[in-house]
């Protein structure tokens, strides 16, 4: 029996190997995860295929993966009406097997000078890079704040503690790739909430107060690519 039990370790181990029975689990929890966040994004947004832009099927390579859901009460007393989803992959960048240059609206430099990064966490108005956030000018397209996303937690650029309304919150920043590029595939302007809690939204949005925004971002730098989709 334990020479049984010897053997199929080792033919387990020739099949697919240890890293990959690892990354197989990791994987296929991140299956599970999209699956509820998608639940959770129906539940409280009447916007539907916010999540097609993801893999429908995750290869064995290695993914990071970062959500913040929405969380709205019928009475609007605890309540936060903005969420995203964020999936990273490290593979080969080929843009052309992600989507179709057809079916890109948008494409840009994360770093350009003019973008409509969305960010409305309680810091926002805290840090130094603020003047680059949440404002909107004709031509643009909104696109995922990545400094504050934890889907770049293993680069961790800055932390500090701050406070807000008398709470004290402690914000990371973290580095981004120098060369990431950005692809807007679908974004619409609009409240897509069915209970709309009239939350604050910075005027300098304009028609962008509300909506929803999805894409991809890549880096030939780092080999990486991170899906995204993200609602407020």
């Amino acid at each position: 029996m334990k020479r049984t039990k010897i053997c199929l370790f080792i033919i387990c181990i020739t099949l697919f190997g240890c890293e990959s029975i690892e990354q197989r689990i990791t994987n296929a929890r991140i299956r599970d995860n999209l699956k509820t966040q998608k639940y959770n994004f129906e539940e409280y947004c009447v916007a539907t295929n916010l999540f097609d832009v993801f893999p429908r099927n995750l290869s064995s390579k290695q993914y990071a993966y970062f959500s913040s859901p929405p969380s709205v009460t019928e009475d609007c007393k605890r309540h936060k009406q903005w969420g995203i989803v964020t999936l990273k992959s490290l593979e080969k960048i080929d843009k052309e097997q992600n989507y179709n240059s057809d079916h890109i609206l948008y494409e840009a430099d994360y770093y350009s000078a003019k973008n409509c990064i969305i960010y409305l966490g309680n810091s926002a108005q805290l840090i130094d890079t603020v003047k680059r956030y949440n404002v909107f000018e004709k031509g643009l397209l909104p696109i995922p704040c990545f400094e504050m996303n934890y889907i770049f937690a293993d680069s961790l650029s800055n932390r500090m503690e701050v406070n807000v309304d008398d709470d004290q919150y402690v914000v990371d920043t973290y580095y981004v790739p120098s060369d990431l590029q950005v692809h807007v595939v679908d974004a619409r302007a609009g409240n897509f909430w069915k209970n709309d809690c009239n939350e604050y939204r910075p005027e300098s949005l304009k028609e962008w107060k509300h909506g929803y925004s999805k894409g991809f971002a890549t880096s030939e730098k780092e080999n990486i690519i991170v899906y995204w989709t993200m609602i407020w």
